[in-house]
This record gives C-alpha cells, structure tokens and sequence, in this order.
C-alpha cells in the first residue's frame, strides 16, 4: 500500500493546499483503482505527517469516507449492501430495499445525513400516515432508519442516533385471525377436494409456517408406523421464500426455528396416505420417492409456489363462506387453541419454533383472556385443598400481653 503527496493550486498564496491519495489496491468486481484522498492545508511537512497517518489508518480499516455530502438515500443504499445483505435472508433484504427506496426515500432521501434531525424523522411519520399507510408499517420505517443510523453511529460516521429522539406512532391493537373450532370442519370440507388439501391440513395441525411446510422433504418426515401417535414428527430444517419472482430456501433464522413437532396421529395419516399416492404416481413413472424430494410438489415437480398457496387459501374461505384472514391465520389458530385447552406454553412455543416464551406470550396472551382468570382460580384451589376449614377465616397468630407474638 502506498501514499502520495499532491500540492495542488490554491487562491491564497502564503497558505499551500496538499493532496493525500492512498493506493488500496483494484476493485474485484471492476478491477479499477482505489483510491482513498483527503485535501489537507498547510506546509508540505504537515502534509506528510498527515499522509502517515492515513496510512496507519487504512491499515487498520478505520478510515471512514466523509459523510458530509452523503445524502441519507446514499448511506441506506451503503448500509444496505454493506450490512443488510451479508447478515439478512433474501426476503429480508427485499423488504428493507422496498422501504428505503420507496418510503423513506421520496421524503427524506435528499437531506444530507450530517443534517438529519428527530424533526425530519418525524415529519416523515407524518406525511405517511397523512398517505394513508398503516401505523405498523410507519413503524416499520422507523424501525428501518433506527437501525441504519445504529449502523451509522458504530462506524463513527455519525455522532449519535436522532431516531433515538423520535417519535412513532403507537400500534392500535389489532385481534389476531384464527378459525374458531366449530368452522374448523367447515374449512377443511372445503379445501378436500384441491391440490392444497394436504398443505392446510398440516399447517393447522403443526402450526407450521408457509415457507417452512413448502420446504419440507420426505427425509424431514418420520411417520413412525405403527406407533403413529408417539413417534410421528416432522424437522424443520429450512424455509421457502420468493424473492423476485424466483424460489428461495434458507435455513431459520433461530436455533429454536430448527425444530422437532410431533404431529397428531390424524395429520400423520394423512401425509402417509399422501405418501403412497405419490409413490404410486413415480412408480407408474418407473421411478420411486426420495428423502430429497417435496413433500408437497407441482404436477411437474419442485415445490409449491408460496403466492399461489395464499391465493388458493383465501379462495377457500371464500367457498366456505368463512371470513377472510391470511394463510397465517392458520399458525394462530394451532397456538390460540393449544393454550385455550390447557397445553403449556413452553410446549406451544417449542412447537411453534419461537426464540423465547416470553414471544409466545406477547403474541397470543390477548387472544386468551381466561388464562389469568383461570390461573387464579387454580391457585385458590390449591390453597384451599391444603388447608383444614376456610381460608378466609385463618387468621394470624394471638399476641401476647406485651404486644408480641408468639
């Protein structure tokens, strides 16, 4: 690595303008010139004691671009790339592309970043709301430029965090869809005669997520004949998303999301029964299953369209005349009536691959409102099955002549 010294022409005389330029090498994807630069005044010496400097200082990565000039457009597509893409799925990054370039962008993406304040964070709440975009997604926007500035800060690009000084509108609380169990019947009646009965069936009795029943093989499948009931699971060891129009598998994002569900000895027979039906199709093909192969498949093969599942779901409830929710709806439904029938929430949040109870609890707690009522109750029995006569007669010990008790 190398440093150079510039003088370059300069309108006051008795005052010399310097160049700095360290040679980092050529770019992988361009191959052209790197180059870091930095104009310094004064004499010709101080020029090369600050040249040194730099030096020591692209040596060991703490060289930072100047972000006086940088529009807040620029640092997210900087952090985007930089950041979001090496540590984020493909879904992810989407998402957060569509919110930078499109949300924030348009309103705030030409102030420059060194002049961001709370107050432009929070005229941009404003002016999306007044858009009519949802509280949660104006959230989302914050939660968004939260993180980047974070970014920012960490990098000493930044002195501080204006988000930390804003802001965002407060989430309404919003009831989670779920099938009620009398409609359960209903729906399923319904969806029997698809291609995607077996998908629904499985995701209502699993809890599983869309992209994680989409992505499962027959390898991940253990039907445990004849103990169906005990040994039945399936392993979740991936997800399917769709990413600009084409099909994604990653792995979860959690350890808790690599998972063991033990499936219901119906769901178990199901899929054993979609089984043979599609051995009985390959052997007529003059080929046989694999562990690699889907297990919910196109006619032609590869694995079931996530868009066209959700589609084919709420077309379903249409037929069934059942109100409308999304594919989602049917993970809500396994949780909100495990915990309503008394099953732990640890096992719920075990089955459900979420990283902590307490996620559990914060998302299906309001949607069981007789679970504190009914933890109460249970208390109260207790103690008064331990206890001879009525608890609410006990009273403390007597006291002494002196006050004391004994």
């Amino acid at each position: 690595m190398r440093g150079y010294v510039h003088e370059r022409p300069s309108q006051d005389p008795k005052e010399k303008t310097w160049e700095l330029q360290v040679d980092i090498g050529r770019d992988p994807k361009t191959g052209r010139r790197r180059r870091v630069s930095e104009t310094v005044h004064g004499s010709h010496r101080a020029a090369q004691a600050r040249l040194a400097e730099l030096l020591v200082e692209v040596e060991n990565q703490r060289h930072k671009k100047p972000a006086k000039n940088v529009t807040v457009a620029e640092y997210l597509d900087h952090w985007i790339s930089n950041y979001v893409e090496l540590r984020c799925a493909p879904r992810t990054v989407e998402s957060y592309q569509y919110v930078a370039r499109k949300l924030v962008a348009p309103e705030i993406g030409a102030v420059r970043l060194w002049d961001l304040t709370a107050d432009h964070l929070q005229e941009l709440y404003r002016t999306k709301l007044a858009q009519g975009l949802s509280r949660r997604t104006v959230r989302y926007c914050h939660s968004l430029m939260a993180q980047a500035l974070t970014y920012a800060v960490r990098q000493e690009v930044l002195a501080r965090n204006v988000a930390d000084l804003a802001d965002p509108p407060s989430l309404e609380h919003q009831e989670r869809a779920t099938l009620r169990l009398e409609n359960t019947d209903a729906f399923l009646t319904a969806a029997r005669d698809t291609p995607y009965y077996v998908v629904f069936y499985t995701m209502l009795h699993t809890g599983l997520r869309r992209g994680e029943a989409l992505a499962l093989r027959w390898g991940n499948v253990d039907l445990g004949l004849p103990n169906l009931g005990v040994a039945a699971s399936v392993t979740v060891t991936a997800s399917l998303t769709k990413v600009a129009g084409a099909l994604v598998l990653r792995e979860p994002k959690t350890a808790a999301g690599r998972r063991r569900v033990p499936l219901t000895p119906s769901c178990a027979l199901v899929l054993r029964q979609h089984r043979d039906e599609q051995q009985k199709l390959r052997t007529s093909l003059r080929s046989s299953l694999a562990a690699d192969d889907f297990v919910f498949t196109r006619p032609e093969g590869g694995p079931l369209d996530p868009s066209t599942v959700s589609k084919a779901f709420g077309a379903i409830l249409r037929k069934a005349r059942l109100p409308k929710m999304p594919l989602h709806g049917l993970r809500h439904t396994h949780a909100t009536h495990l915990l309503t029938s008394g099953v732990h929430p640890k096992v719920v949040q075990e089955r459900l691959g979420h990283a902590s109870i307490r996620e559990t609890m914060d998302t299906y707690s309001h949607t069981v409102p007789g679970l504190q009522e009914a933890a109460a109750k249970k208390f109260d029995d207790l103690l008064a099955g331990s206890q001879s006569g009525d608890v609410s007669k006990m009273s403390a010990n007597p006291a002494t002549d002196d006050g004391e008790r004994r």
